[in-house]
């Protein structure tokens, strides 16, 4: 196991960053101002594993249904299809 990494901030603060972008990618998807497709390409650039990929996604989605209840049910139209593929 690589102990180093639990202890970098740096990677700490860009993994926090990513997972905003991922939650406001998906809100941006959802109101029609980005494609499904840019959802797709911004999980493969992160390079995350399908398991942690998976987690990263519902946990988006979830911010979608705390901070944008409207937008919910469209999220989790979008979300459902890529969750099942990873």
């Amino acid at each position: 196991m690589n102990f180093s990494k639990l202890f970098d901030s740096t990677s700490a603060a860009t993994d926090a960053s990513n997972q905003r972008s991922l939650t406001q990618l998906l809100i941006d998807v959802a109101e029609g101002r980005k494609k499904d497709r840019d959802l797709k390409s911004f999980l493969l650039q992160c390079a995350w594993t399908k398991p942690s990929a998976g987690r990263r996604v519902v946990h988006a989605l979830r911010k979608v249904k705390l901070h944008r209840g409207d937008l919910y049910q469209r999220a989790r139209e979008i979300v459902e299809p890529i969750y099942m593929a990873l």
